[in-house]
């Protein structure tokens, strides 16, 4: 059983960007808004304001550029704001801010700050498949080496330039799944359409600014159109039902 009471803050960690970071932002925000929940998305990413854009949630722009101080005031003042703040939160880093935020969320003063609001950290990282696979497991060995086992990952399977499969092996046989196994919440799949429209409808949507759920009374989409989102919004956010949502409690 889910705890009702608690509240979640899910940090979306990618080293590299352009591998989908901005777009699992927003595929957590709209899941949780759907499922009834408050959420705060906050956009911290200076190379895509994809969230920023999304009028039908709730979006906040913080600048974590240049806080590289020991004591990185702009980072201890989101901590504070979700800390304060009676909703989840969904916060996407951004690439150029990864050092830092990782570096943070492994403090332990950081975590007990967050425990004892009732707080659940969560992190997001993405594997990409292709040719940017080797580097992607590295990265992601990189984040759960150093993270405290208090906080549970989420791994994204991003198999849309290529297969996140190594020799033929799975993700959930590599030695990096296997060696970071028991801080591992859940894997989320992301699919190769087979229709290469699927991502032309997807930056369709988000050039017109809209979630999933609006895409139904938009104008200017075609039924085949609608359809085609419909069908990956659904496989994902079945997922995210399963894995990400469901079971996860706060840890004393």
């Amino acid at each position: 059983m889910r705890d009702n009471t608690a509240q979640f803050a899910h940090f979306i960690l990618q080293v590299t960007p352009g591998v989908g970071a901005s777009l699992v932002a927003s595929l957590v925000a709209q899941h949780i808004q759907l499922s009834g929940r408050v959420i705060t998305a906050i956009d911290a990413n200076p190379a895509n304001s994809t969230l920023t854009g999304l009028n039908a949630l709730t979006v906040q722009a913080w600048d974590l550029r240049g806080q590289e101080a020991t004591e990185p005031q702009a980072y201890q003042n989101l901590i504070d704001h979700i800390c304060l703040t009676d909703t989840d939160f969904v916060v996407d880093a951004g690439a150029p801010n990864f050092p830092t935020m990782n570096w943070y969320l492994r403090r332990q003063d950081v975590r007990d700050r967050l425990v004892s609001a009732a707080r659940q950290p969560v992190v997001h990282t993405m594997i990409q498949g292709g040719p940017g696979l080797q580097d992607s497991l590295q990265h992601f060995s990189q984040i759960a080496r150093r993270l405290d086992a208090s906080i549970p990952i989420i791994v994204w399977l991003n198999n849309y330039w290529g297969t996140t499969e190594t020799d033929g092996n799975s993700f959930e046989e590599s030695d990096e799944y296997l060696r970071h196994k028991s801080k591992i919440r859940g894997i989320v799949h992301l699919r190769r359409p087979a229709n290469s429209m699927f991502g032309v409808n997807l930056a369709g949507m988000f050039a017109r600014r809209l979630t999933f759920p609006e895409i139904r009374m938009a104008y200017g989409f075609t039924l085949t159109t609608r359809q085609r989102l419909a069908m990956m919004s659904r496989e994902v956010f079945q997922q995210l039902g399963r894995e990400l949502i469901n079971g996860i409690h706060i840890l004393a």
